[in-house]
């Protein structure tokens, strides 16, 4: 952010984010999204949004979708698989969208304490090349609310 009468000195980073500088520094998102921000003398982890992180299957076992790359999640299902989190925090408002590849019909097990709107997890859609997303709010220490944003799209 440009301020007259200072220097332009390049990007910021979180931390000059963090501390507060009286340098002129362009901030990017990521500097913004890598800092803790003061709001009313409390401290607040602000996160901004990022394009989706697309995920490779690992062609077994479990998906993790880590929460510090992004809060937007993508991953092609190339078989049956369990998913997890990793970087959630009390508070977080993620989404994560799961497409299934050219064969269709994958299905996945969801991690512990969802708690789905009507009380039960939603059946993915199973047309191949066909995506399902889902939102969530972290509540507490893994418990989360689960909606369907939008299925068979």
């Amino acid at each position: 952010i440009k301020d007259a009468g200072l220097p332009y000195e390049g990007e910021a980073s979180g931390s000059d984010v963090d501390i507060g500088t009286n340098r002129t520094k362009y901030v990017s998102s990521k500097a913004i999204a890598d800092s803790n921000i003061t709001f009313n003398t409390k401290s607040q982890n602000i996160r901004i949004t990022t394009p989706f992180n697309i995920i490779t299957d690992p062609g077994t076992g479990t998906i993790t979708f880590d929460l510090a790359v992004s809060r937007n999640q993508l991953v092609t299902l190339t078989g049956n698989r369990t998913l997890a989190l990793s970087n959630v925090a009390t508070g977080m408002v993620f989404m994560i969208t799961l497409k299934q590849d050219s064969a269709g019909s994958r299905t996945v097990t969801w991690w512990d304490g969802i708690s789905w709107v009507d009380g039960s997890a939603p059946i993915l859609t199973t047309t191949p090349n066909k995506a399902d997303t889902f939102g969530f709010i972290c509540t507490g220490t893994n418990t989360y609310y689960g909606y369907v944003v939008g299925q068979n799209i």
